[in-house]
């Protein structure tokens, strides 16, 4: 899930009623703000920008065409496995909490109110990265790397095809699930929407969902296999489940989550991360085929991994993320009004942040392990400073 977008001005429920928990008494009609999803949405944030700074200075392929990293024991440990675990299921679960939040908003806004409102929260600063931010990003990591001499005008006239939204992907697959599903909401208004309960049987099928679904989708789409926008298309079965899964709970109620299915997700989590990491460095090793080409998709028995690892992580990691800071966070942490009202911004911004500290350093000679944990942290900082200057700007609050 991008960022939830919705949440800053919707996710304002009666205290009676707190997600994927037991329901306390019942309370005033006084509102306040689900805190623990805001934390959740701060940290959520945060892992973002630094897994794309694995991608910088990790074992992998790089980040908007920018690599630094190693292919060495060290960066596979430390970067590039949990940069690879975080990157299956992580923005899941921003999916699965914008869900959350579609059918109250529908409800009190309406198909064409809330359709036209996601359009312009989303569709502008999508189509202002896709114009505007990558070309530039590209074209400076194309100068740092003396790939051309050109001015930046006939580079990108020349590279703006394809369209490219970098880390907006996620931006344009929420706007298009969230108009769907006021679609949906139009089409089908008496469907059941009764109280619910969560159960492991019903989580576990989920996550054999994705992992099925996704397998097909990987016969037709790969792995990082270029498409229009970068949609990432090869994840769609994870994000549209999970998507559905939150609107799902909040229609029926925000189901309550027990502590027994809650411990479960974990214990899932881990057996699943430890399952996931063996193989990783059995491959890495050799003793597995090392190819990632088999691991990406296709009639293969080696592309099944990572779409099982995929569903549980997504299901197990989405409900015990909720459930934990449900439970342990849900007091405002210091700054917390205003990282919340600027975590938007921070994840439209970071990618121009990220890049521009990795160009900054590239000439530094130290370990990368150390540039990276200089870009991270800073990048993390910078992205939130800046987008909450920015959403002070007249027009820019619409938006942002």
């Amino acid at each position: 899930m991008m960022p939830a977008t919705d949440a800053s001005k919707d996710e304002t429920v009666a205290t009676s009623a707190p997600l994927m928990e037991e329901a306390p008494p019942p309370q005033p009609a006084a509102k306040q703000r689900l805190v623990y999803l805001d934390n959740l949405k701060i940290v959520l944030i945060a892992g973002v920008i630094a897994c794309h700074a694995t991608l910088i200075y990790g074992p992998g392929g790089g980040w908007l065409t920018y690599h630094e990293g190693h292919a060495g024991i060290l960066e596979t440990l430390i970067l590039g496995i949990p940069g690879l675990l975080g990157g299956l299921f992580w923005l899941g679960v921003f999916f699965l909490i914008a869900g959350m939040f579609v059918p109250k908003s529908l409800a009190r806004k309406g198909a064409w109110k809330f359709s036209t409102e996601r359009l312009i929260h989303l569709g502008i600063p999508l189509t202002f990265y896709v114009v505007v931010v990558m070309p530039v990003l590209k074209y400076a990591v194309a100068r740092a790397l003396a790939r051309t001499a050109e001015s930046p005008w006939a580079w990108s006239a020349r590279h703006i095809i394809p369209l490219d939204a970098g880390p907006l992907w996620f931006v344009a697959a929420l706007m298009i699930f969230s108009v769907a599903y006021a679609l949906y909401d139009r089409l089908w208004t008496d469907r059941p929407r009764g109280d619910a309960v969560i159960r492991s049987r019903g989580l576990i099928l989920l996550a054999l969902a994705i992992a099925v679904f996704t397998f097909l989708f990987r016969l037709v789409w790969p792995m990082y296999a270029g498409q229009f926008l970068g949609l990432h298309l090869w994840q769609w079965p994870q994000f549209i489940l999970l998507f559905w899964a939150g609107a799902w709970a909040a229609e029926r109620g925000w189901p309550t989550l027990s502590d027994r299915v809650w411990r479960g997700c974990g214990y899932a989590i881990i057996l699943t991360a430890a399952a996931a990491t063996v193989l990783l460095l059995a491959a890495y090793t050799g003793a597995l085929p090392r190819s990632p080409v088999l691991y990406s998709g296709g009639f293969h028995w080696e592309a099944i991994f990572a779409p099982l690892v995929e569903g549980v992580l997504a299901v197990a990691g989405s409900m015990w993320l909720l459930g934990f800071f449900r439970r342990r966070v849900n007091t405002i942490v210091p700054l917390g009004r205003y990282l919340i009202r600027s975590y938007y911004g921070a994840y439209v911004v970071q990618a121009p942040v990220v890049m521009g500290l990795a160009l900054a350093l590239r000439w530094a000679y130290i370990p990368t392990e150390l540039k990276f944990l200089v870009v991270a942290p800073l990048g993390i900082v910078a992205s939130f400073v800046i987008a909450y200057y920015l959403v002070q700007l007249p027009g820019v609050r619409r938006v942002l």
